[in-house]
């Protein structure tokens, strides 16, 4: 076999020969880098000042951290005026970041950190899609798409641009995906069970999740998870004690944020209609750019509702996700997809503002639906991967060739997106040069300390105790739990 053949084999094949799989090894070296390069140039190298839109606030939580770690003092109060949540009660804020990796901050400036942080929940992502991939026996050009599109998509490069740091947890949503598929590898019975090894797994992200300060996409995963059970009941003990361990894990944020916080403003808005909706996937606009509208309808920023890939992009999934659907790949899967089409529905309209007035207690956080969408887009992702892998094993001459035209086109139109919404782009036409003199201050509120303590206590816990459970778990020599959820479907595609 000649050098064009391990290149086929290893690009669109799977690869049987050593020297395949190695060409395949160093290209997912080279993707995972790739994706490493443009987030470095994403923050401009660290050459950022932090000080546009909600960049301004992210800047003075790190720094406040920062002051935490290094003199030793608990960032529980700080002198912070109301633009912070409406309160001074740092520690009550569950938007700020508390992962391990901030012991790092004395150490480097705030841009360098951020770096540091979206590249390591890149790599998780990363690591995740690979198994994704696998999953359904993607080739290495149907990969490659999915981390063209879940990567640098308008979704998640504008909410970072304009400092939506707790979209970092982005990343972690293949991870989510991944353990859901596992949990309904089986076919459904009317017998309830427990898996509790994906529940215990699923619980842990939720609560890293909320560590993180992404309480949305906490949130969002907890929706979707309880949206499956409109499909599937027999998930039910599994579902909850994922969101049991999830919210205890969580409480240490979940309880001061309770107590402290302002209430939620007024819902804002959702995608006014399907030709917004499309008009995100597709079109370029710049960081300032927004819509005013009436009746309804609040004002939103475009970032609200920027989930560019493309036109060729949406062509090429749309047509993947047929081929996936007529070829009944995604049989085991209907309950994420009920999941899916239900988040899908609050994301548009005015639809979640009614289910936000029926459950005001659990749904009043979420104030722009239009958010929902990124869970139904990653699920689209993974079906439309895997059409793209049935392509290539039923058709691989005209596959290989559509995929040669287009994957240069889709990175293409993506760079093109990326070159506007940047963190140094948005300080360009969005500066506001005032950074806040915020100090920690010590704490004098009694009730404030019992909180903290008892509810994080309570977080501690629970994390040692998920933490014995998986371990005796894996050493008390229980069978590892079977990956067999797509093996029905290990059919010859050419003769099915």
């Amino acid at each position: 076999m000649g050098i064009r053949g391990y290149l086929d084999e290893a690009i669109f094949g799977t690869p049987e020969s050593v020297i395949g799989r190695w060409i395949r090894s160093c290209a997912l070296v080279f993707l995972f880098l790739a994706g490493v390069a443009y987030w470095i140039y994403f923050f401009n190298g660290g050459r950022v000042s932090f000080t546009a839109i909600d960049w301004v606030k992210e800047t003075t939580y790190l720094d406040m951290l920062r002051l935490a770690i290094v003199n030793h003092i608990p960032p529980w109060l700080w002198s912070a005026t109301p633009l912070y949540l409406d309160t001074r009660h740092l520690a009550a804020n569950p938007e700020i970041l508390l992962t391990p990796d901030l012991l790092a901050l004395p150490l480097i400036s705030n841009s360098l950190f951020a770096i540091l942080h979206v590249v390591l929940l890149y790599t998780i992502g990363f690591i995740a899609s690979v198994g994704l991939s696998r999953r359904v026996s993607a080739n290495l050009a149907s990969l490659a798409f999915f981390w063209l599109l879940f990567n640098f998509n308008g979704f998640v490069t504008s909410h970072l641009a304009i400092g939506h740091f707790q979209w970092s947890a982005y990343f972690l949503l293949p991870v989510f995906l991944y353990l859901a598929l596992a949990m309904v590898k089986t076919p459904s019975t009317s017998k309830y069970s427990l898996d509790l090894e994906h529940a215990l797994w699923i619980g842990l992200l939720i609560g890293f999740m909320i560590l993180n300060g992404s309480v949305h996409f906490a949130y969002w995963c907890s929706g979707f998870l309880v949206a499956m059970l409109l499909w599937r009941w027999t998930l039910a003990p599994t579902i909850a004690t994922a969101l049991v361990v999830g919210v205890a894990l969580g409480l240490g944020r979940l309880v001061p944020a309770a107590l402290y916080l302002a209430p939620p403003g007024p819902f804002i808005s959702g995608y006014p209609d399907l030709g917004v909706l499309l008009s995100g996937l597709m079109n370029v606009r710049l960081p300032e750019y927004s819509f005013l509208l009436g009746g309804n309808w609040g004002v939103n920023w475009w970032w609200e509702y920027d989930i560019y890939i493309g036109f060729v992009a949406l062509v090429v999934a749309s047509a993947a996700v047929v081929v996936a659907f007529r070829r009944h790949r995604h049989k085991r899967i209907t309950p994420l997809i009920a999941a899916a089409a239900v988040l899908f529905l609050f994301s548009l309209g005015d639809n979640y503002a009614l289910f936000r007035r029926l459950v005001p207690v659990l749904a009043s956080s979420q104030r722009t639906s239009s958010r929902f969408v990124v869970l139904p887009f990653l699920l689209m992702l993974f079906i439309a991967t895997e059409g793209l892998a049935v392509t290539f094993r039923r058709w691989p001459r005209a596959s290989r060739f559509g995929a040669v035209v287009t994957l240069p086109v889709v990175a293409w139109q993506l760079a093109g997106h990326a070159r506007n919404w940047t963190v140094a782009g948005v300080e360009r036409l969005m500066r506001n040069d005032t950074l806040p003199a915020i100090q920690l201050v010590p704490i004098v509120d009694a009730h404030y300390t019992v909180v903290l303590l008892l509810s994080w206590s309570v977080s501690f816990m629970t994390l040692c105790v998920v933490a014995w459970v998986l371990w005796r778990r894996r050493h008390s020599g229980i069978p590892p739990l079977e990956d067999d959820w797509l093996a029905y479907e290990t059919i010859d595609e050419a003769t099915a």
